[in-house]
């Protein structure tokens, strides 16, 4: 029952948290996305040479990660604000954080929810 929830979380935070949010970016350094602060974005990365720019998309899934990761411990420890997970036979788990060694750590590894549920590379979380 652990597992569903954290996985049913998890899937929801990849792909709406990091896959959507490296794949805006990656439109924004490519120019496919219009807008303001997007065209704002791009002038400050027009004097950039084709490998900086590269290395730029080549980083974009470690900051966002960062922030994701960040986000998790911060849930952890929060006595304030819970995440609640409703499971498909009704059941209500009040606390994630209480199913999990550690809701940052279910984003990394082999079996962790960036392997199993986003579209982009797994990124070691020591980089």
């Amino acid at each position: 029952m652990s597992n569903e929830a954290l996985d049913k979380f998890g899937e929801l935070f990849v792909k709406f948290g990091r896959d959507n949010a490296i794949r805006r970016w990656y439109a924004i350094i490519d120019g496919k996305m219009g807008g303001i602060w997007a065209e704002e974005i791009r002038k400050l990365l027009e004097g950039l040479s084709p490998e900086a720019i590269q290395a730029l998309r080549d980083v974009t899934p470690h900051l966002v990660d960062s922030v994701l990761t960040n986000l998790m411990y911060g849930l952890e420890e929060s006595e304030d604000v819970n995440v609640s997970v409703r499971l498909q036979d009704g059941h209500i788990i009040k606390d994630l954080s209480e199913v999990s060694d550690g809701l940052a750590g279910e984003l990394y590894s082999e079996a962790g929810w960036i392997a199993r549920f986003s579209e982009y590379p797994t990124i070691d979380e020591n980089l």
